[in-house]
């Protein structure tokens, strides 16, 4: 048999520290404002498949190649946001990334909607992109850490279904 080396001793000993944790009770308002915030974040992802045929897009008159750098400038910055405010809210809490995250989304997404030209489209585009990168990190990791290990997967497992009622 193999020597467990200190580090793994150390991640066993933190993990079973965490479960024996008090969990205090948390109001279902909190998972229903996080399972609004997978929602919105679902939504965007799926309507961005429909933004070829946006009226926007036609008003705005975007050539294949500005929808593609729209697009993709969504898509990239979901590992952006994911990386860069996920790693803020290891530092300065899960709260703070929430809101940081929430702010990014809802900024890029006024953006998008007051946007006049595809550069203003494309760099709103990106602002939301962050924000939603970082909110599906970073809920995930939330939950995780606010329930007890009995309920845990029901509990992530309700904020996807609030995500997934986004695409109805």
């Amino acid at each position: 048999m193999g020597q467990v080396s200190d580090k793994e001793l150390k991640l066993g000993e933190l993990r079973a520290r965490i479960d024996r944790l008090p969990i205090r009770p948390y109001p279902v308002s909190w998972m229903v404002i996080i399972g609004l915030g997978y929602f919105f974040a679902f939504y965007d992802i799926l309507t961005l498949s429909f933004a070829i045929v946006s009226p926007m897009v036609q008003q705005l008159k975007m050539t294949r190649l500005e929808i593609s750098e729209a697009v993709s400038a969504s898509l990239f910055s979901y590992i952006i946001g994911a990386y860069f405010v996920a790693t803020i809210s290891d530092y300065w809490g899960r709260r703070w990334g929430l809101i940081t995250n929430a702010i990014l989304i809802a900024v890029g997404s006024l953006g998008s909607a007051l946007s006049t030209n595809a550069i203003v489209l494309i760099v709103s585009r990106l602002i939301t992109g962050m924000g939603i990168g970082a909110e599906i990190a970073i809920i995930n990791t939330y939950i995780s850490e606010i329930t007890p290990a009995y309920i845990r997967g029901k509990m992530v497992q309700f904020t996807y279904l609030a995500g997934a009622w986004a695409s109805q």
